[in-house]
């Protein structure tokens, strides 16, 4: 009635100068992948920042571990289990965290020593043995019995999957299982075989015969033949081992007091 504009306005909302508009505080969140390693390995650390957007910067100590400190995303080489801090900065704002990552010991570095055709472990457990061809299948045991002459070493996994270097190298010889003669004589053929194996023998005095496949371990894997009594002479057979893997096994014939080993080869 007084001739004059009237203006109402309600609900003016002023956003913070802090971030992205929300009116919220900033925050900065961290984690490590992995949180938990070994020594020497690596982990890659992450940044984030809430109500924030654009030129957003990390600033992240210890740096002389990391690859980069001054990204979201750096890569930390560790010794020790440490803890880093994060600031992460925007605007006339900043924020700061933490985040650690646990480095597990690894496990003692074993010795091996050889008693008599035996190697043995100072490592009670979590032991993997290996030859100059690699990790040996189901040799895990502290003490180890080669069939073949080569160089052996161990290594020993923690609970936590951590390798321990590798220990001593030990060249073994073996000898002892062979005492071929004219008359007790092992031959074996095709070497390396992919099927058929053909083995033939020759006993010097009657006696009962057992032939056996044996893997790297010394475990008799197949038998292959077994004969109570069996004349003096020569003797073959032909078998046909099933469901093996391609590797390296032994052909052992056993007769009275005799034995004889012979290394084969199944091809792929």
């Amino acid at each position: 009635t007084s001739g004059l504009d009237a203006v109402f306005v309600d609900d003016i909302f002023f956003p913070s100068g802090n971030a992205g508009g929300s009116g919220t505080e900033l925050t900065a969140n961290a984690f490590a992948h992995p949180s938990q390693m070994c020594i020497g390995g690596t982990a890659k650390l992450f940044a984030f920042a809430t109500n924030a957007s654009g030129d957003v910067t990390y600033v992240w100590t210890p740096a002389e571990v990391l690859n980069n400190a001054q990204v979201y995303n750096p890569v930390a080489t560790l010794t020790e289990t440490t803890t880093f801090d994060l600031t992460v900065n925007y605007l006339m704002n900043s924020a700061s965290t933490q985040v650690t990552v646990e480095v597990i010991p690894l496990p003692e570095t074993p010795v091996i020593e050889q008693n008599l055709n035996q190697l043995i472990s100072s490592a009670t457990e979590g032991n993997q043995w290996y030859n100059r061809e690699g990790p040996i299948e189901g040799a895990v045991d502290q003490i180890f019995e080669p069939l073949v002459s080569d160089f052996y070493h161990v290594m020993v996994s923690s609970a936590a999957g951590c390798d321990s270097e590798p220990s001593n190298e030990i060249y073994m010889t073996v000898v002892g299982v062979e005492n071929l003669t004219a008359e007790n004589s092992l031959t074996i053929y095709p070497n390396p075989f992919r099927t058929d194996l053909h083995i033939s023998y020759n006993l010097e005095k009657n006696g009962p015969v057992r032939i056996s496949l044996l893997n790297l371990l010394g475990q008799e894997t197949v038998l292959l033949a077994d004969y109570q009594q069996i004349q003096a002479g020569s003797h073959s057979i032909t078998v046909t081992p099933a469901n093996l893997k391609a590797g390296i096994y032994f052909i052992r014939l056993q007769s009275g007091d005799f034995t004889t080993v012979r290394k084969i080869v199944l091809s792929e």
